[in-house]
């Protein structure tokens, strides 16, 4: 198995360093789309913005705090990030410059 890197705030999944998890954080505004997901678990939600040309972040809200089920939303611009407890957020960190 793979070993996590660990930058402060962050855990880097390996395969997939453009969208690492910030625990405890959300990125507020921005949102373009937002769904409920089958299971509490964020990487669902990290896929699905890695899947869409348009997500630039994501943000996954843990289960009871929008309502029963976990919950992504998937955002076209980059906010600044706010700490937020039981939020999970991302950013693409390899778009392409202007």
């Amino acid at each position: 198995t793979p070993a996590l890197a660990i930058i402060p705030g962050e855990i880097v999944q390996p395969g997939s360093p453009s969208l690492a998890l910030q625990y405890d954080s959300d990125r507020p505004g921005h949102d373009y789309k937002n769904f409920d997901l089958p299971q509490a678990r964020p990487e669902l939600c990290r896929d699905q913005c890695a899947q869409d040309p348009r997500c630039k972040a994501f943000t996954y809200v843990s289960p009871g705090l929008q309502g029963p089920s976990a919950r992504c939303w998937l955002k076209d611009m980059v906010s600044r990030p706010q700490r937020v407890k039981g939020l999970v957020s991302g950013v693409k960190h390899n778009l392409p410059q202007p």
